[in-house]
């Protein structure tokens, strides 16, 4: 399944404020009292669907159920400005009755049908376990650290022991800079 560039940047702000409304500092889970507070900030959280869409999608998290995945599939594919408004998903998906009042006052804000999407869409690609942006850089920097054929691991012990105190790379490097015509760091050349 393909996903997009703009569904893969939000969802690892998406899996993070879910996290923060799902856990207090105890480890409980207390995520519907907390969907109850941040629903009360509804009215300045609105100002930040342009910037933010993934913290007010985040009060749905659990709140959709997918009838159609093949349509989801396709809908987490698109850029922000080809998606779907959310009545053209009625047959797709629906929302529980446990969203729906803060859904009402959504919709009823501008682009309100367009976030509506863009949750359904992060929720979905969330229920499935796929992983964020951000989240997939960091695993690939983690993969390169990683030796992974055994030549590459003889080389890196090989390298290794250059840091450990045998001082040959550096100075091999600083008589190559002598060869070039600079003044060895500590003045003996």
């Amino acid at each position: 399944m393909y996903v997009s560039s703009f569904f893969r940047d939000l969802l690892s702000s998406y899996q993070a404020e879910i996290d923060d409304l799902s856990f207090d500092s105890e480890g409980k889970n207390v995520f519907a009292k907390h969907r109850k507070e941040r629903a009360k900030e509804l009215g300045f959280l609105l100002q930040l669907i342009d910037t933010n869409p993934e913290m007010l999608s985040a009060l749905f998290h659990g709140s959709f159920q997918f009838k159609q995945t093949s349509v989801m599939a396709q809908l987490v594919g698109r850029d922000p400005e080809e998606l779907p408004l959310w009545d053209e998903l009625q047959n797709a998906v629906t929302l529980k009755a446990d969203a729906q009042a803060i859904a009402d006052q959504v919709l009823a804000a501008d682009k309100g049908d367009w976030l509506l999407s863009v949750a359904a869409g992060l929720e979905f690609l969330h229920a499935k376990g796929i992983r964020g942006a951000a989240q997939d850089s960091e695993e690939e920097e983690d993969d390169e650290d990683a030796p992974e054929t055994e030549a590459e691991e003889d080389h890196a012990d090989h390298l290794s022991s250059d840091d450990e105190g045998t001082g040959r790379s550096i100075d091999a490097g600083a008589e190559w800079l002598e060869g070039q015509g600079f003044e060895h760091k500590d003045g003996e050349a």
